[in-house]
């Protein structure tokens, strides 16, 4: 292990939304890396050229490296059990089944100690990072405890069939978006060429169908963001899924609160802070639960090692029910 070892990766921005979350996920893969037996921990921290972007410390190699592990990574999730878990929904055609975050209560906690029981501890941090079963709406319309036994669809009876889980403040999809259908179509798009672009230039993939809608500067006209190249980029949004595991969920009732995030899904703010400081996963995790770190005065910014906050809404697209992150501003 050399300590000194750093890799800058200058294509991803973290002074967005999709570019902070897509270099934790950066660092989330290389944390994984050979099975999670590396002895080497990898770090981050964030350095201001014309933008702030990601710097990786203390792993052999460069960039070619850390492209290669994103490329094994996401090859490795073909078959990961979160992306293919799926529930009945009723629709006007019948009963479908589907990859978005608003599963029957009881099929949800049924599908967790599934997964619990099979000591799958990876499904598991991402499931505490897209819904919390506890925190759930009724749910108008559902499919019937019939209907599950039918279908083969485990549920645990002790939990409501007739309520729906609540998702994290990041899933900005709707109506026949399915979340884990988007993801997964995602993932499937990205290669060792679109990661390398990625993560070099910030190039967009001219290929690409599906987004999350992370990326404010995606679809927005050019004199908005001069400078910053327009389009989709499927391997930040891969990978800024990837990081989602630094931002659990919980809540009770009808209430669910995302780490990171304030207010309402489709109508708050994420805040996150970028640091110079080279900083391990767990205490990147310890940071980002941190209250109020918008408010911090510079002395108390000085001494959390915080460099710069940064703010976006969290809002409705012009349709009236998709989501979006706005254009981010400095704290």
């Amino acid at each position: 292990m050399n300590p000194h070892n750093e890799i800058p990766l200058p294509g991803l921005d973290g002074g967005t939304p999709l570019g902070f979350l897509a270099g934790l996920g950066v660092l989330r893969v290389l944390d994984r890396r050979e099975g999670g037996r590396s002895k080497d921990e990898p770090r981050l921290s964030w350095r201001l050229d014309d933008r702030w972007h990601p710097v990786v410390h203390g792993i052999e190699g460069d960039l070619e490296t850390i492209v290669q592990h994103v490329t094994r990574d996401a090859e490795a999730w073909d078959d990961a059990p979160v992306l293919r878990f799926r529930y009945p929904k009723r629709e006007k055609r019948g009963v479908k089944h589907v990859g978005a975050l608003a599963a029957p209560a009881a099929v949800y906690r049924a599908w967790l100690r599934s997964r619990l029981d099979a000591g799958d501890l990876e499904t598991l941090e991402y499931a505490a990072a897209l819904a919390f079963e506890a925190a759930n709406e009724p749910k108008k319309g559902g499919v019937t405890e019939k209907e599950l036994r039918e279908h083969g669809i485990l549920y645990d009876d002790a939990a409501p069939v007739d309520r729906s889980t609540l998702p994290t403040a990041f899933d900005f999809t709707s109506r026949n978006a399915q979340f884990l259908e988007q993801v997964e179509e995602i993932r499937r798009t990205v290669d060792a060429g679109s990661i390398l672009n990625t993560l070099r230039d910030g190039a967009s993939d001219p290929r690409a169908a599906r987004t999350l809608d992370w990326d404010p500067a995606a679809d927005a006209p050019g004199a908005i963001y001069a400078g910053r190249l327009v389009g989709l980029r499927p391997a930040a949004e891969w990978l800024a899924f990837r990081g989602l595991a630094f931002f659990p969920v919980a809540g009770r009732g009808e209430v669910l609160r995302t780490t990171a995030c304030r207010g309402r899904r489709k109508d708050g703010e994420f805040i996150w802070p970028l640091w110079e400081v080279p900083a391990t996963s767990a205490t990147i995790a310890s940071l980002l639960r941190s209250p109020g770190i918008d408010a911090l005065g510079t002395a108390a910014r000085q001494e959390r090692g915080i460099a710069q906050v940064f703010r976006s809404r969290l809002k409705k697209k012009a349709d009236g029910y998709s989501g979006m992150f706005a254009p981010s501003e400095p704290v």
